[in-house]
């Protein structure tokens, strides 16, 4: 077993479509409840190019070496990254007789809310927060494309940025790109940062001017309340 790696018993509840990945090929996210109770996610697993008698299916008791909650750069407190070659197979899926008794004595002892108590819990929160958040009065969206954001980020060489894959960034720039079709709040300001000279004083003046333009009336209002 690898050191500070601890061996776990794992309950596998959580088996996702495998997913393409340049660091490890493939990776399957899978997630699972411990023996002691506890949620736990396990990266990677290349479940794929697992010999046969690791391969293991929902339901499944496992027993497997888990790094420590802080190993790494994720801290997600449920994250571990396993062992992958100290898995080994506890039994058989547990039985989906007796209406799933087996797996719910399990899954009913782990904390949970129903759909209308989440959203109660988000009315809540979110309608207090929301009042005391102000609005801006421009957005500055600069913007480039994921394959030379994967390139600064591997220039910059900063260690918890280096597992970010080009897949994630991909979609980050998609979701962003959703919701600034549909933002009405305020004026954007859109900037290609490959085609934007930091250097050139003529470039950041024309900038500077665009926000000066957009944030004229605003800082008027501002002088005129104090």
């Amino acid at each position: 077993m690898r050191p500070g790696f601890e061996l776990t018993k794992v309950l596998i509840t959580v088996m996702t479509y495998p997913y393409p990945s340049r660091k490890y090929r493939e990776t399957v996210c899978t997630a699972g409840i411990t023996e002691s109770g506890r949620w736990v996610r396990l990266y990677p697993v290349d479940y794929r190019y697992r010999p046969s008698h690791q391969k293991f299916h929902k339901y499944q008791w496992i027993d497997v070496a888990l790094s420590s909650e802080s190993h790494g750069n994720d801290v997600r407190r449920e994250s571990r990254k396993p062992d992958l070659e100290s898995i080994q197979l506890v039994g058989k899926p547990l039985s989906t007789k007796d209406k799933w008794n087996q797996r719910r004595q399990i899954i009913d002892a782990m904390p949970h809310h129903t759909v209308n108590e989440l959203r109660q819990l988000y009315e809540k929160i979110y309608q207090p927060s929301v009042r005391k958040v102000t609005l801006p009065v421009l957005v500055i969206y600069l913007t480039d494309s994921p394959q030379n954001c994967l390139e600064r980020i591997h220039r910059r060489n900063r260690p918890y940025e280096q597992k970010i894959e080009q897949s994630f960034l991909e979609i980050l720039d998609a979701d962003y790109q959703q919701l600034l079709k549909h933002w009405k709040t305020c004026p954007v300001i859109r900037k290609q940062t490959s085609e934007l000279d930091y250097t050139d004083d003529a470039s950041i003046d024309h900038l500077a001017n665009q926000i000066k333009c957009y944030t004229a009336g605003h800082s008027v209002i501002a002088s005129r309340v104090k």
